[in-house]
């Protein structure tokens, strides 16, 4: 058995926002002008909050991170941010440790941080798909977290940036990438098959038991999503309409395939979501030297200097974790892998760490 592991938001309010995948230019339109740019000359840089969790529900490990933490807590520190650790805190204590920190007077900061290390995955129910973090008893979905930080919610905070960043898993799926052939030698962090001691692992919990408190179901609930299936070609009928065991209608056209609609935690303004992997995938990390995600961006914003964009150094990230990254496990589906974060972004203006 290797030692590598994999980590992976119902209706949101009418002011919620959903963001957009974006590709990030290598160059800024309005370079560093202060009209374009976030103000980040208040008293203080800003609390950062560390979410992690070195165990799931049924006390299994995730080796490596207590490397993640380190790794997080070395780069906001260096950015001069106030860090409050949130370590191996169950659900009803992690959103009431997270009210607290949201009921904060932030008013004299430049912006606000959290970022996660933790099992993460989808959670499918009624034909929408979302993000749910794990703790150390009962997952939490990704909104919950993000919601307490818009503005409505904390209002300190408005109209200064809030950043996330999320190691986890997010959901089964794995990417086996394809072969870019470059005129630069490109620094490849892979592993020989040999090399049992360092194999990657993913952020996902493999067996889940929920009880009602969770109120949600992980895995396939076949029964409440929506028929994945098609009307035969040589029906007279235009469509098909389906009901659920929950009383609800689904109306399929034919030939069409329904799929479960996915719904990215919520984006609101003056926000940015950068997770380790895309929807529905998987995402690696090594019990001796921590996830891909979280050891690529510790080493940029530690090397960051605050003058250059912080959007194009997190373009940085992705590339070095897209590049420099490819699996080695046991397990045939989990080996020769790749991951790309995303970022999600509903940024006005340009960030300056400096």
């Amino acid at each position: 058995m290797d030692d590598s592991e994999s980590d992976g938001c119902n209706s949101l309010p009418e002011e919620s926002r959903y963001c957009q995948e974006t590709t990030v230019c290598e160059e800024t339109c309005y370079g560093t002008d202060v009209e374009y740019s976030y103000r980040f000359s208040y008293p203080r840089r800003g609390v950062a909050v560390i979410i992690c969790n070195d165990r799931d529900h049924e006390g299994h490990r995730r080796e490596g991170s207590e490397i993640d933490l380190k790794c997080y807590y070395n780069a906001f520190s260096h950015l001069g941010f106030d860090v409050l650790v949130l370590y191996n805190e169950k659900r009803a204590q992690l959103l009431e440790s997270l009210k607290r920190v949201s009921n904060e007077d932030h008013s004299d900061c430049d912006c606000f941080v959290l970022a996660v290390s933790s099992h993460g995955d989808k959670n499918q129910y009624n034909g929408v798909q979302e993000d749910v973090i794990f703790t150390i008893d009962h997952p939490v979905k990704s909104k919950e977290i993000m919601t307490m930080f818009a503005d409505k919610s904390c209002p300190s905070l408005a109209g200064k940036p809030k950043l996330f960043f999320i190691q986890a898993c997010r959901g089964y799926d794995t990417d086996s990438g394809v072969d870019v052939y470059s005129t630069k030698a490109s620094k490849k962090q892979d592993l020989p098959s040999s090399c049992l001691g360092n194999m990657d692992t993913i952020d996902a919990v493999r067996v889940i038991h929920f009880n009602n408190h969770a109120a949600m179901s992980i895995h396939h609930n076949k029964q409440q999503l929506i028929p994945n299936h098609t009307s035969s070609k040589n029906t007279a009928n235009s469509s098909l309409l389906y009901e659920t065991t929950g009383g609800r209608k689904v109306l399929q056209e034919q030939g069409v395939f329904m799929k479960p609609v996915i719904h990215p935690a919520p984006c609101y303004k003056d926000f940015l979501v950068m997770y380790s992997t895309p929807p529905g995938y998987y995402s690696f990390r090594r019990p001796d030297s921590g996830s891909w995600f979280v050891r690529c961006l510790s080493d940029v914003l530690l090397n960051s200097d605050g003058n250059t964009n912080l959007m194009r150094e997190l373009t940085r990230v992705t590339g070095m974790v897209a590049d420099r990254y490819i699996s080695a496990s046991s397990e045939p589906l989990l080996h020769d892998k790749k991951q790309t974060p995303v970022i999600y972004s509903m940024l006005s203006k340009d960030i300056y760490l400096s």
